[in-house]
């Protein structure tokens, strides 16, 4: 029987395999551009877009070398990511030490400002969003406790708005 660190083992192994043959295509890419392939060619004998192909060269010459890609905790679209960027080793480093989604990275490519104070809220907020977009047994369920969830915060927050009110309001009717 296979047991469940085996079965994380192989799940990780497979994931950097996807890696490293996303790296092995970008290199054969840029090989055949070298050889004065187009990126329409390319395309339309391997089965993928002429901007499939770009990303792919663009993202192996941005990370040429085995040792230029030393994140392993980070996915390939990270890599890609960085890759768009002019110093593509800086962003990866600081998507390493901050901990970033690839839509964190994306985010502060775009100069947007990540609050780290919610990152678990947009984090939750997107698998909400997940779940519920999928119209099944579940979104239903989440939509039901959410209703009542909020519900229950509304009439809270009316709650204390009232109590917050209501000795400014009896002084006023006092005088």
């Amino acid at each position: 029987m296979v047991n469940i660190e085996e079965l994380f083992q192989k799940f990780i192994s497979l994931s950097q395999k996807d890696i490293e043959h996303a790296f092995e295509k970008g290199e054969i890419a840029c090989y055949l551009l070298q050889m004065g392939e187009t990126y329409e060619t390319i395309s339309s004998q391997v089965n993928c877009s002429p901007e499939q192909i770009r990303v792919l060269a663009k993202t192996f010459l941005a990370f040429p070398e085995e040792s230029d890609r030393p994140y392993a905790e980070l996915s390939y679209y990270h890599y890609r990511l960085a890759a768009r960027t002019d110093d593509p080793h800086k962003w990866m480093q600081e998507a390493t030490d901050k901990e970033w989604s690839t839509r964190e990275m994306a985010k502060a490519l775009k100069g947007e400002v990540i609050q780290e104070e919610y990152r678990d809220v947009e984090r939750l907020l997107f698998q909400t969003k997940k779940i519920l977009n999928a119209n099944d047994n579940k979104s239903e369920w989440l939509a039901n406790k959410l209703s009542f969830a909020l519900a229950d915060y509304n009439t809270n927050a009316c709650r204390n708005i009232a109590h917050a009110i209501a000795p400014p309001l009896a002084m006023l009717s006092e005088n």
